[in-house]
């Protein structure tokens, strides 16, 4: 609805663990809520490595995922520890501390995904008795 640079767009279609880009290509890589989707903690991993792989150093990696509270696990969110493991990739500094904690601050009415997947807002969700939330990490290239 607002015209942009044509030229400047091109979508690709590959695979989030192996990007078909020269290293140290970007100042800049983000990933909002999409690696819980690429083969478990696993597939995530490989994600991140790859992301850090194609970021400059100096560079930027602004990820977002999903993030189990207290409870059971979910097949489509990592447990904290998990988080964390993905986090302390040895090439990337977390910008500012993470902050695991923000949803208790605030009076959070879970949204069932079972009953009303579109509800918003929504800052916790809960699906098959696991409740969870998203995390938002900002890393810099070492």
């Amino acid at each position: 609805p607002f015209p942009y640079r044509a030229d400047r767009l091109r979508f690709l279609q590959m695979d989030g663990r192996f990007l078909a880009f020269r290293d140290a290509t970007f100042d800049i890589v983000y990933s909002l809520s999409s690696i819980e989707h690429f083969g478990g903690f696993d597939g995530a991993h490989a994600a991140v490595a790859d992301m850090a792989r194609v970021l400059k150093p100096g560079g930027i990696l602004a990820l977002a995922t999903e993030y189990c509270l207290p409870g059971p696990a979910h097949h489509e969110a990592f447990q904290p520890a998990q988080v964390h493991a993905l986090l302390r990739h040895p090439g990337l500094a977390l910008v500012a501390p993470l902050d695991e904690r923000v949803w208790e601050r605030y009076d959070v009415h879970p949204v069932d995904l079972r009953v009303n997947p579109h509800q918003t807002p929504h800052m916790v969700v809960t699906d098959l008795g696991a409740r969870f939330t998203s995390i938002f990490a900002f890393l810099r290239k070492r």
